[in-house]
């Protein structure tokens, strides 16, 4: 009888990726679980196209983030839907509802779901409307009971991570299962975005792009939740590279997100920080498409095809799918990745990891000035990523990890849950 794994969180489709591996690899019965209302990051025609309106039968979607089941989640219709099922393995807001899920129950961590979520502080501030702080207290406090339910916890070995499962007191927390983010080959678009990509070539011969969210406030609240990305820093780089090279066609490219309202405030920072700096002509605000709030995953890969060098995290550091999407590209990556998490959890790692301006200016001088070095630096990156990160490549940590699942190495509660 074949072991039957429900997944429910699906953060930018990396339960999917687990579910299609659990069904093909071994031979289980898993079933990918979805909110009606969900972000098109977040369902799987976002990855795969050919499933828009044509989901197979092991794709469940329900009610299961409606207001009612937010604020009162033992009414939630996930909890019926796999009642039959061995294995649950949630994310996002999903440890909510482990108090009431009779299958055996891990918690997949994607990032906030574990460093934000459950601390009050954290939430309340992060939203700006009353009725959305309100709700994130709720959550919080769902969120902060259910985790001590979970029967595991499977999450990366990173600073915020480890230093929030202490805070919380959480004894269940298995540090060996690191599932790396499997990123099938990247099939970039630029439609509807042409006349800006076509300006951009025009007018550039050297375009840095910034990808990642315009995080600038460094509280302990932003620092703790690892959200703090600390952009400035490579503002500043930016411009000290402009002054040692003399390059006059060099631009630094930043997302425009519409609707962000901490993203107004940090985008006015920016451009004070780029006049004061003397680069304001060398700044450039990219906005989506009029009838998007943000560009699409083809439309930002299209930009990284076109640009030269991609920074992302200057912050408290770490590794995510800018990062990784980034060297698939065969694109020079600089960042902060954090030298000990990358050799605890790989070995060995291609990106140019730099964290003061300096250091990204020296970073990119050398890049700008030697196209053969910036080829082989991107080429580099591609091999590393194939090797890790790519359908193939990580398949064989997903086995190892997930094998014990079909060995019976974990039987299910039946509703018991742990009290840690």
């Amino acid at each position: 009888m074949k072991i039957r794994v429900a997944l429910y969180g699906n953060t930018h489709n990396n339960l999917y990726q687990m579910a299609k591996l659990l069904r093909e690899e071994l031979g289980a019965d898993a079933h990918l679980f979805l909110p009606k209302r969900n972000r098109i990051q977040n369902r799987p025609e976002s990855h795969d196209p050919k499933l828009k309106d044509d989901y197979p039968d092991w794709f469940h979607v329900g009610a299961y983030n409606s207001p009612l089941a937010q604020y009162l989640p033992m009414f939630s219709p996930l909890i019926k839907d796999v009642e039959d099922f061995d294995y649950i393995v949630l994310s996002q807001k999903g440890p909510a509802l482990a108090p009431y899920l009779k299958p055996k129950t891990f918690f997949y961590v994607t990032g906030t779901d574990l460093t934000r979520t459950p601390f009050y502080g954290r939430c309340w501030r992060w939203y700006k409307s009353f009725p959305a702080k309100l709700l994130s207290l709720v959550r919080t406090f769902w969120q902060r009971r259910g985790l001590r339910h979970v029967d595991e916890i499977w999450g990366q070995p990173y600073g915020p991570m480890i230093d929030t499962i202490q805070d919380l007191g959480l004894s269940t927390y298995n540090r060996q299962k690191y599932f790396p983010l499997i990123l099938e080959q990247i099939r970039p678009s630029c439609q509807g975005i042409e006349p800006l990509v076509s300006e951009l070539q025009r007018d550039w011969d050297f375009l840095v792009f910034n990808p990642s969210q315009l995080l600038i406030e460094d509280s302990p609240d932003m620092v703790a939740t690892g959200a703090w990305k600390n952009n400035l820093v490579l503002l500043h780089g930016f411009a000290r590279f402009m002054k040692q090279t003399g390059a006059k066609r060099a631009a630094l490219m930043v997302v425009e997100r519409r609707n962000n309202h901490r993203e107004q405030t940090a985008r006015k920072r920016f451009r004070q920080v780029a006049q004061e700096l003397g680069i304001s002509d060398n700044l450039i605000f990219l906005p989506p498409p009029k009838s998007q709030d943000v560009f699409t995953r083809a439309q930002v890969h299209c930009l990284y095809e076109i640009s030269d060098v991609i920074g992302d995290d200057f912050g408290v550091g770490g590794i995510g799918s800018i990062d990784i999407e980034t060297l698939s590209m065969a694109k020079p990556l600089v960042s902060n990745v954090g030298e000990e998490f990358m050799q605890e959890v790989y070995g060995d790692h291609p990106v140019i990891d730099v964290r003061e301006p300096e250091e990204i200016a020296d970073g990119l001088t050398r890049l700008y000035k030697d196209s053969d070095y910036r080829f082989k630096v991107g080429q580099k990156g591609r091999a590393w990523y194939k090797k890790h990160h790519s359908p193939q490549g990580a398949r064989r940590r997903y086995i190892e990890n997930l094998e014990f699942l079909r060995s019976g190495g974990a039987k299910s509660s039946n509703g018991a849950k742990n009290s840690n």
